[in-house]
């Protein structure tokens, strides 16, 4: 239960999006074509609200342009771009009426981890686009026969490990103390307001830490810390109707003030004035 002023009511999460394959075989992935996709969102999400996937989306764009939203960042839309949506990101569709391309959707059995600030999405050149068109093309052609799961499952992964090769090509290993601090925190980005919480059972020094994430983002671990639970507070005001002092009570602020004033200093709205916005139809 969730307190708002003198009255309490139940926290409700709203449009959390499960896995549901239309093939009706127990399949944990399916390809659609994009028309396909805005058809099923006019349906069952008419005002295009923010949603909460629990299951891994990739778009692969064939023709035309658009925008999306991941995690309430603007993601453009273009010939021959990969994107990529985890489990636990709040996505949102944009006006792209002319677009052509394929959505491939996998449940979270066939999910796997992603590299430490990967982007969500990524541009290929003509020998990857070509390399990425046959995976989904084959995915397509196996989807419906029975016994396909290992098949489908390769490639899958084999389109997994095409988006982070594009994404990141030549990209320079990062501190393995870095990746750590980022690992634990998005765990459980609610567990503290302290660096020293995070990095108590991972074997590094605050300094160790610190000199890390300054060498991988030239940020400190405090600023890291700030900008993650940040991004929490924003997903559960956008996909939740819990009250702002509940949200920053569970993000360990004290007071509700404390939370209002760390969300307006890091975003730049109020929480109320945010998740207004992020609601609108669209």
């Amino acid at each position: 239960m969730v307190k708002s002023g003198h009255m309490t009511t139940p926290a409700r999460d709203i449009r959390p999006v499960e896995f549901s394959s239309s093939l009706d075989r127990g399949n944990r992935l399916e390809v659609i074509e994009l028309a396909e996709m805005h058809r099923r969102r006019l349906r069952f999400n008419p005002d295009n609200v923010p949603e909460r996937l629990l299951f891994e989306m990739i778009i692969i764009v064939r023709s035309g342009t658009g925008t999306h939203s991941i995690d309430f960042r603007p993601v453009d839309l273009r010939p021959h771009s990969l994107v990529r949506i985890h489990p636990g990101q709040v996505h949102r569709w944009g006006v792209a009426d002319d677009l052509i391309g394929d959505v491939v959707l996998a449940s979270s059995e066939e999910t796997q981890s992603y590299p430490i600030d990967s982007p969500p999405s990524c541009d290929l050149d003509p020998e990857l686009v070509h390399a990425a068109n046959a995976t989904v093309d084959s995915l397509r052609a196996v989807q419906d026969r029975p016994e396909s799961g290992e098949l489908s499952t390769s490639l899958w992964r084999a389109l997994m490990h095409l988006f982070d090769h594009a994404a990141a090509p030549g990209t320079r290993e990062l501190p393995p103390a870095y990746i750590g601090f980022r690992r634990a925190i998005d765990a459980d980005p609610a567990r503290s307001r302290h660096v020293r919480d995070y990095i108590a059972d991972l074997g590094w020094s605050e300094r160790t830490v610190r000199r890390a994430c300054l060498d991988a983002t030239g940020e400190t671990p405090k600023q890291i810390l700030d900008e993650r639970v940040a991004l929490q507070a924003k997903r559960l005001l956008a996909y939740t109707d819990r009250s702002a002092a509940s949200i920053g009570a569970e993000l360990g602020f004290l007071e509700a003030t404390n939370f209002h004033k760390f969300f307006v200093r890091r975003v730049g709205q109020t929480p109320a004035a945010f998740r207004t916005t992020v609601r609108l139809p669209r």
